[in-house]
């Protein structure tokens, strides 16, 4: 699939002050809940994914939830089923519908007891997913508790082995997370849910 003609538009308007990473054996997909144009304005959003960009190895893309619109990246047009991880970066409660509709626009089981080995891992981190990781905690695997700027290196070996399934092939067994909360890079204990 090709990026829609609105994100073409867009990204022709983008410039960089690093080129972000294109080729790495680690796929990820980056997310904000909610259009470009309010995501983009999320300066943590926008350092987070300078930062994933950076780790060695690892290609982080991103995805907005638009209405109406199809469940893919923005620099290429991948199916966000395709990757190994999604990652949010919530930042507004009234955003969590969002990831809700963005799961069933790709085709992706909501809660997490549903998704096969062939799913994406989900990974929710940002100021909402910190103070209040219980409401989202039947839908995703994993919370990134704490400072984005601590987290690229450790997601780097929590995805070792899982972001570079192939569609149709089946993850390597060891789902990272299932509810699991990594504060400051260390896993937690399970949810209390």
């Amino acid at each position: 699939m090709k990026p829609t003609e609105k994100n073409r538009e867009l990204a022709a308007l983008e410039r960089f002050t690093e080129e972000p990473s294109r080729f790495g054996a680690y796929r990820m997909a980056l997310g904000f809940p909610n259009s470009y144009e309010i995501g983009m304005s999320n300066l943590g959003f926008q350092w987070v994914y300078r930062l994933l960009n950076r780790v060695p190895d690892m290609v982080c893309e991103r995805f907005f939830f638009e209405d109406g619109e199809p469940a893919v990246s923005f620099e290429t047009g991948t199916p966000l089923s395709e990757f190994g991880m999604l990652a949010w970066s919530l930042s507004w409660e009234m955003d969590i519908v969002n990831i809700l509709r963005t799961l069933e626009a790709a085709r992706i089981p909501a809660r997490r007891e549903k998704r096969g080995e062939a799913d994406p891992i989900l990974l929710v981190g940002g100021d909402i997913a910190r103070m209040n990781p219980a409401a989202l905690a039947p839908f995703v695997d994993v919370f990134a508790l704490g400072d984005g700027e601590r987290r690229p290196n450790n997601l780097r070996r929590s995805t070792r082995g899982v972001s570079a399934v192939l569609p149709g092939q089946q993850r390597k067994a060891g789902k990272c997370g299932q509810g699991k909360v990594a504060v400051d890079g260390k896993a937690g204990g399970e949810m209390g849910v």
